[in-house]
């Protein structure tokens, strides 16, 4: 896909700069590596583009060459490490869309997480920011039985003190059914939109191990068995929900079963989930599979799609396609989340959306009818979503004592064989760079180290 470059983007540089500034005091005054960071309050204005102390107040066209130059040096010297293995990369100035490294950028590999940067940028195009998802409870077909439909939300918390901050409860839920219902016998849990819940790509021990869980239509903290992030998930999300709905209403009986629309009475009760930008961020600061997946079906069904793995990944991919984002050559997806390792993508498709989220007008390819300004105001929560360095989500700890810490922002991907990273970070000379590496056949704890110190070596070349 040709991409065109142009510029009139510092003043967006200038509110994310002082965006990464807040966040990263916020870091050192509280010492924590809590996954749940706090977002930073929006900034009107600033003076100001963040640059490195004694830095330049910005690039010459002059200088531009050399620095480019300089740049490639320091990412040819990385990639022919070998803890990088097959690693396929580049790296661009948002300010202006130019390429200043590139190596099989257009190659298709595997991606590991750095999937989800589709999967919220097709979500953040297609429903809003603002998107919420209604979990229902139903009058059933005989007096003193309910039925619980899910809409797809996996964040429900049993009663308000869950994995995701702002998520609704079940104990809400059942709270404002008995005041419509009164006296509950039983609850059903409808199972007619629990298909294809589990990607056979996946490795089914990734349950108990705590990082996957069917993607069903309700959850309670995406099938965990408490608040905690990395804890046994349950094989039956749904019935497990339905489970704590019961002992709320004080039922004795609980079953599963596809329940027909014509046998659903009067809605009883409903809940509604956090706003698509709040559970976005979640999702990348945890690297949230289940998570992810769900996102993925409402980009579905809003599409017309069924909610299923083909269905999402098709969805996800038509909306950055009509957006000028992808050329669906670049991509061939068993899922959204990142998590099949049968998954192909080229890098340079990630690195455009990130280009488009920092405000670059220039990473739209403007053939397919798009607004390059409008694009870049809806995908703006995308990079305030993206974990920092040393700070917060699955890079807080990462880069410890290194100058990249507080600075990069990035969204990782680890799978057996595969390491990535893919982010912006300001860079000397009042540069904001957009980078993704994607290394396949590596060990993956050096090739993170690995990854952290290029980067950090980039950011200081001037």
């Amino acid at each position: 896909m040709q991409v065109r470059r142009t510029r009139g983007w510092l003043a967006a540089l200038a509110v994310f700069a002082v965006v990464i500034a807040v966040v990263v005091a916020y870091a050192v005054q509280s010492a924590s590596r809590a996954l749940h960071v706090e977002p930073a309050p929006a900034v009107a204005a600033a003076a100001d583009p963040l640059r490195p102390a004694g830095a330049a107040a910005g690039p010459d066209a002059e200088g531009a060459a050399g620095y480019a130059g300089r740049v490639r040096r320091v990412m040819d010297a990385l990639v022919a490490s070998r803890a990088m293995g097959d690693t396929h990369g580049i790296v661009a100035d948002a300010a202006t869309g130019r390429v200043l490294w590139s190596s099989g950028a257009a190659d298709r590999v595997t991606p590991a997480s750095t999937m989800k940067i589709l999967t919220a940028a097709a979500a953040l195009l297609e429903l809003g920011p603002e998107a919420r998802v209604t979990t229902r409870v139903h009058a059933g077909a005989e007096p003193g039985r309910v039925v619980l439909v899910g809409g797809g939300d996996p964040t429900l918390s049993a009663a308000g003190e869950g994995f995701y901050p702002g998520a609704a409860s079940m104990a809400e839920l059942a709270r404002r059914v008995r005041a419509a219902a009164g006296e509950v016998d039983a609850v059903v849990v409808d199972q007619s939109g629990n298909v294809d819940a589990f990607h056979p790509d996946w490795d089914a021990a990734g349950i108990a191990e705590g990082y996957i869980a069917p993607v069903e239509t309700v959850e309670v903290d995406a099938g965990r068995g408490g608040p905690e992030d990395v804890t046994a998930r349950s094989a039956t999300p749904a019935l497990y929900a339905g489970r704590l709905l019961a002992e709320g209403l004080g039922a004795g009986a609980v079953r599963a079963a596809a329940v027909d629309p014509g046998d659903l009475g009067e809605v009883l009760g409903e809940v509604e989930s956090a706003p698509l930008a709040v559970r976005l961020r979640q999702m990348m600061q945890h690297s949230d599979n289940v998570l992810a997946e769900s996102i993925a079906r409402e980009v579905a069904r809003a599409r017309g799609e069924r909610p299923t793995f083909a269905g999402s990944t098709a969805a996800v991919a038509a909306v950055l396609a009509e957006h000028g984002l992808l050329d669906p050559a670049e991509l061939a997806a068993e899922d959204c989340s990142g998590l099949s390792e049968g998954n192909r993508l080229a890098p340079e498709a990630i690195n455009r959306v990130l280009l488009a989220a920092a405000g670059d007008p220039g990473a739209v390819d403007p053939a397919a009818g798009a607004d390059p300004a409008g694009i870049a105001a809806r995908l703006s929560p995308l990079v305030d979503a993206l974990p920092v360095a040393a700070v917060s989500g699955t890079l807080a700890d990462r880069y410890g004592g290194a100058g990249g810490a507080g600075w990069v922002r990035a969204k990782t991907g680890t799978l057996s064989r595969t390491s990535a990273l893919a982010g912006v970070a300001p860079a000397a000379g009042g540069r904001l760079l957009a980078f993704t590496l994607i290394s396949n056949g590596v060990e993956v704890t050096a090739a993170r180290a690995a990854a952290d110190a290029g980067v950090t070596r980039l950011l200081e070349v001037e």
